[in-house]
């Protein structure tokens, strides 16, 4: 099928949206693995753009922070790490601590490492206005830590399931705020919030709209607490201090505990949550608006067990969005919330086993029906048969889209420590179709010797498309916990990711910028 008979299948009849299509296709679809930001800058204005709300206008409280030293944090994050980086045949140790390590010497890339000492469990780039000029950008990191290191920090350890009901605590939480220069490529901390009062952070999300100095930014979190609280995150805050009351909470129940387990943004003024006991509820947030927030708008019932994600898609201009369930159905579930008390849930026809992400210009959803596979659905045919895009001999856990820019650039980070970069969109654009024309790039392999120190190969390999090998499991110090793009046009091609062990990789793709 050509190009046109593609578009007309996946998108019907939108002249304006295919001439973009075209643009789109002619600037992207040859490019392999060059991630070009001027063409961020191009796209711009098909790009997604946040709302904009002055300090002043916020409504939204200051967060509660007790101001601690680097020492408090140090004993409970202890993020020295020792590791090895190899590039062909030569190895260098190096020792990862909070300051950030250039690896450009050994590496020839321009990338930074960091041990933020404990697993990563979530992360985002806070997407500002796109014609920002000054090169800034936070990225927010979600940090658990054990006493006795990542036994206790993983999957089985009975404080972090859904329920909220183990009394002993013994798990440290913090959420880590960095900032990058682009222009100056320089990386440094700049807050330390310990969350541990409130048990262990699982998702962060900052709420999409800019603002300026002194507000950074409106930082979401689901804690195990049940609960999910905005943090407003200022520049006036300390570098290290301990959070005892957020600037917002929400609860599942005003009265009994709460079991809220996961959620998302809805624009700038609304919040939809997942429970544990397969109920979502719609609240409204303090951004604009005063009064009691506590109540949510309405409460459904979706699922027979525990609700694992919720993603909001924005899809028009007119402040519309797809809101993408996945529960422990067999499949996951959409709604509009153009009426979402009336419209009937549509089944997608697949669920995911992790978040789903998207492209905002392409408006395509990229699942994975099973730990080896990632599928990419058309939002506007949610319920079709989804499209194959990875088929890896590791399990994913975790991937991520251009959410804000929409480039065509696909992240993946595997239990096997890949960190996998492809162009996805070349099946859609190619003549050819079928995965052959899909080339996957390994960008890193995280992997444990005989002696259990961690090694960091940076050697490029490209992969099959879909591997006949089947996956086994290795070892969680090694896994890539999370993966984030940056969203804003002056540092585009600037990516993140993170392991179970501690380890934070930022690097910018661009070459020209290769430092």
């Amino acid at each position: 099928m050509n190009f046109r008979g593609k578009f007309l299948s996946n998108y019907g009849n939108n002249e304006r949206f295919y001439d973009i299509a075209k643009q789109y296709k002619a600037h992207w679809g040859e490019k392999l693995f060059i991630l070009d930001e001027s063409l961020a800058q191009r796209f711009k204005d098909a790009s997604r753009e946040n709302l904009y709300i002055p300090p002043e206008e916020l409504m939204i409280g200051e967060l509660t922070v007790k101001e601690v030293d680097s020492d408090y944090v140090k004993f409970r994050f202890d993020s020295d790490i020792s590791v090895h980086v190899s590039l062909g045949k030569t190895s260098h140790d190096v020792t990862l601590g909070p300051n950030p390590t250039a690896l450009n010497e050994f590496t020839n890339r321009n990338v930074f490492a960091v041990g933020v000492g404990g697993c990563i469990t979530s992360m985002q780039w806070l997407s500002d206005k796109l014609d920002k000029k000054d090169g800034t950008s936070y990225l927010a990191i979600g940090v658990i830590s054990g006493e006795k290191g990542l036994s206790e920090v993983n999957a089985t350890n009975p404080e972090l399931n859904v329920f909220n009901n183990v009394p002993q605590k013994n798990i440290q939480s913090c959420i880590q705020i960095w900032e990058y220069n682009a222009f100056l490529n320089e990386l440094h901390l700049k807050h330390v919030l310990v969350t541990s009062n409130f048990e262990a952070i699982t998702d962060i999300q900052w709420a999409p709209i800019y603002t300026n100095s002194p507000v950074i930014g409106i930082l979401g979190c689901v804690l195990k607490n049940g609960e999910i609280h905005l943090l407003r995150v200022d520049d006036t805050l300390p570098q290290f201090g301990v959070v005892e009351e957020p600037s917002c909470r929400y609860r599942s129940n005003s009265k009994g505990s709460s079991n809220l387990t996961c959620f998302s943004f809805v624009g700038a003024d609304k919040l939809l949550s997942g429970s544990a006991d397969g109920y979502i509820m719609e609240f409204e947030l303090p951004l604009r608006q005063n009064g009691n927030i506590s109540q949510p708008n309405f409460k459904t019932f979706v699922s027979d067990g525990p609700i694992s994600s919720i993603v909001s898609v924005p899809i028009s201009c007119d402040n519309e969005y797809v809101n993408i369930i996945n529960g422990q159905a067999y499949r996951g579930m959409a709604f509009s919330t153009s009426d979402p008390l009336v419209d009937v849930f549509c089944p997608l026809s697949e669920k995911s086993t992790i978040k789903p992400t998207y492209n905002y210009i392409i408006q395509d959803l990229l699942l994975a029906h099973n730990p080896e596979n990632s599928n990419i659905l058309c939002l506007r045919s949610l319920q079709d048969t989804s499209s194959t895009m990875l088929r890896l001999n590791s399990h994913m856990t975790t991937f991520k889209l251009s959410e804000i820019l929409g480039h065509p650039f696909m992240l993946t980070g595997t239990d096997a420590g890949d960190v996998i970069l492809m162009n996805y969109t070349r099946k859609f654009f190619s003549s050819k179709g079928g995965n052959k024309v899909m080339v996957p790039l390994k960008l890193w392999k995280v992997t444990l010797d005989e002696t259990s120190t961690i090694s960091i190969s940076a050697d490029y390999e490209k992969m099959d498309i879909e591997s006949p090998i089947q996956a086994s499991y290795m070892p969680l110090q090694v896994m890539i916990s999370s993966v984030a793009w940056n969203e804003n046009v002056i540092g585009s091609s600037v990516y993140a990711a993170g392991t179970a062990s501690g380890i934070l990789l930022i690097e910018r793709l661009d070459p020209k910028f290769k430092s």
